[in-house]
Parts: structure tokens; C-alpha cells; sequence
């Protein structure tokens, strides 16, 4: 007599979710790598931006010009060119920021340049956090853990998910003044550095916007449109657990071609599917992170 023995092999695979971040610096300001934009004025103030190849912290560094009229102000969107950013290739979880800047020759005492961070998306440029300053030498100033609050106009804020548009990065100086004045002042070291949400089984897919967070599936095949993708879908039945029912769902299919039972997207449904199925027996679908059915 002969005995068959079949052994059932497993393969797990172990991801190692890695931190994605997407780096932008300017530390020459060559002027083809800015643009700039009056983003609001009053009265008819003026001002330039241009390379400097010495002076800077250290080297080269970008020195602007506001000459203000009587009873002025004026704000100026620097924006860098060479790069933009598309959250369609991940959701921006936090931004973080640093430069270096000088004010020279103040027309005052106490005299400050308004500063902050700026973006734009769409044809919006949106303000971030205050950091005017009246330092005359060079300081470096850095802030972290920025997000989509952070930044606003008009009581709108950017939108960082992967639905949203293209986002341009750069930022604003300011100056406002009753009497007249010229400003003369400089930036160096300009870094934005973005951190994307996890992406936990590293499909490319972040887990804020992937419909199987736990198991790779750059597809996001989801044959019946419930939020998760069918490879962590085994509730055929759609009751948010993973029981007999399906067991039996899946066998009716059995090496027939049911999309909804096809787990892997093979084409067939056949012993694979049922090893996601035992796999994942009395247990939910998912996890997801759509909006599903079987939320609480």
C-alpha cells in the first residue's frame, strides 16, 4: 500500500515598512530656479531677487529688495521651479521646513521682514506658519511636523491627500510700512522635506488610501466595489465575517472563473483562494483603509 502524503507549504512575506520622504533644497539660488509672484499690494511698492555668489551661509544666497512707497505693503511668492510634488504618488502625512536668513542695512530700528514658508496648488498660494524676523546676520530656523492646517488663505487649506492636485513649494516675504522705506535682506539654505503616510505593505500604495493595508496589491482590485481589495476579501456574502457561508460561496465557484471568489486575480478560483480564505476564517475583511461596509 502506498501512502500519499501532501505537505502544505506556507511562504510568508515580511514587509518592512520604510519611511518615504521627498527632499527639496536650493542652498546656490541660481535665478532660473525661481519664479516670483506679487501675491497682494498697496500702493505702488516695488522689488528684485537675484543671485548673490558670496555673502551667503555660506557661498551663494538669494537677496531681495522690497522699495516700499508711502503707505504700502506688498507680498511676494518665491517659487521654486525645478520640482513640484503630486500626492497622487502618496499622501503627504507632514511637511517640514528650514532656511537660513539676514536682513541688511534695516531702513530702522527694530525693523522686521515678514517670512513664512508658502506653497501653491492650483493657482492658490497658501501661507504658512509666521517667522518674520530682525535678525542681521545669518539665522537658521527650522520647523517640522507641518500639515495641511498649518498652511492656509482665505480660509482654505492645501489638500494633501492622494485626490489632491499638485503642490509647488518656495516661500513668502513681506513688508508693510506708513513712511516709505527699502528693504534689503537675504535666504539661504531654503529645504522643504516631505514625509508620506505609511504605505505598511509596501505595494506603493499609502495605507490611508489602500484597500488592503495588511497584503501587497498594487492593483486594488476590488471586483465587487465594497473597499477591500479582493485579495483580503474572502466574505463573499458581504456580512463582515469570514465563516461557512463563504466556505460554501467559494466552493460553488470552485475552478470556475467568479470574480468576487478569483482572491489572487489569477483568473480561476481555485486552492489558492481557498488558502486566503482559511487564512483569514472568522475574521473580518481588510484591514482597509477605505470607507467600507464594515466599519464601526
Amino acid at each position: 500500500m502506498h501512502r500519499l502524503i501532501a505537505f502544505q507549504y506556507c511562504l510568508l512575506l515580511v514587509v518592512v515598512p520604510v519611511a518615504a520622504q521627498v527632499e527639496f533644497t536650493d542652498s546656490e539660488f541660481p535665478d532660473a530656479n525661481w519664479s516670483t509672484t506679487i501675491v497682494s499690494s498697496t500702493g505702488s511698492p516695488n522689488h528684485t531677487a537675484v543671485q548673490q555668489t558670496n555673502g551667503g551661509s555660506p557661498g551663494a544666497y538669494r537677496e531681495m529688495r522690497h522699495n516700499m512707497s508711502t503707505v504700502s505693503n506688498i507680498w511676494v511668492f518665491h517659487e521654486y521651479l525645478p520640482a513640484s510634488y503630486d500626492p497622487a504618488d502618496g499622501s503627504i502625512a507632514s511637511l517640514s521646513y528650514s532656511e537660513s536668513r539676514i536682513q541688511f542695512d534695516p531702513p530702522f530700528s527694530g525693523a522686521a521682514i515678514g517670512a513664512s514658508p508658502a506653497l501653491r496648488q492650483g493657482n492658490v498660494v497658501f501661507f504658512g506658519p509666521v517667522i518674520t524676523y530682525t535678525d542681521l546676520q545669518w539665522v537658521d530656523i527650522s520647523l517640522t511636523g507641518l500639515t495641511a492646517a498649518d498652511f492656509t488663505t482665505d480660509d482654505q487649506q492645501p489638500d494633501f491627500s492622494s485626490g489632491g492636485a499638485p503642490i509647488h513649494f518656495g516661500f513668502l516675504r513681506w513688508n508693510s510700512t506708513q513712511i516709505g522705506a527699502s528693504t534689503k535682506f537675504g535666504i539661504d539654505n531654503w529645504r522643504f522635506e516631505i514625509s508620506l503616510n505609511d504605505d505598511s505593505d509596501g505595494d506603493g500604495v499609502p495605507d490611508d488610501s489602500d484597500n488592503c493595508i495588511a497584503v501587497p496589491n498594487a492593483d486594488q482590485r476590488d471586483t465587487n466595489d465594497d473597499g477591500f481589495g479582493n485579495v483580503c476579501d474572502a466574505d463573499l456574502d458581504n456580512d463582515c465575517t469570514i465563516n461557512v457561508v463563504d466556505l460554501g460561496l467559494m466552493k460553488a465557484a470552485f475552478f470556475g472563473i467568479g470574480p468576487d471568489a478569483d482572491l489572487n486575480g489569477d483568473g480561476s478560483v481555485n486552492v489558492i483562494d481557498l488558502g486566503f480564505l482559511k487564512a483569514a476564517f472568522f475574521a473580518q475583511p481588510g484591514p482597509s483603509g477605505l470607507p467600507t461596509g464594515c466599519d464601526n
